[in-house]
């Protein structure tokens, strides 16, 4: 855990394929590198997954 002023949970799926960052909520951002690991971000709100997702791809 981050001793930041926010903790955000991070867990890893399947031998470290996915790495999720859980900022709690329900809109999802999920986003792969070419090795093969995938990203998954965890929002509170879908304005804010679309916005992050316009930041990833740009």
């Amino acid at each position: 855990m981050s001793t930041g002023l926010v903790n955000w949970p991070v867990t890893r799926r399947e031998r470290g394929s996915l790495v999720r960052m859980n900022m709690g909520g329900s809109a999802v951002v999920t986003f792969s590198e070419n090795s093969g690991r995938s990203y998954q971000f965890v929002l509170a709100e879908r304005r804010s997954a679309e916005r992050m997702a316009r930041a990833i791809t740009d």
